[in-house]
């Protein structure tokens, strides 16, 4: 998932299975956040004052239930 969230030119500074999917403005951040979750992600919107200004992300948790299938809807929905 790190390797397409980065293919579509996001930043996602993370090694673990939570990553950060760095959107930076606000709204933006809310908006894409409601529309994963409308398709059924577990994804939640984080900022300021969480992080710094400007760095607004969306932070999705990978779990062992996850198919491939699932990551890659995941990926094409960002």
């Amino acid at each position: 998932l790190k390797q397409h969230i980065i293919a579509k030119g996001f930043n996602c500074p993370s090694e673990s299975h939570i990553l950060p999917v760095i959107i930076g403005n606000n709204k933006e951040t809310v908006l894409k956040a409601e529309d994963l979750q409308q398709k059924g992600f577990y994804v939640l919107p984080i900022r300021p004052p969480t992080v710094p200004e400007g760095t607004s992300r969306i932070r999705i948790s990978l779990t062992a239930t996850m198919t491939s299938s699932m990551i890659k809807q995941l990926a094409a929905s960002l």
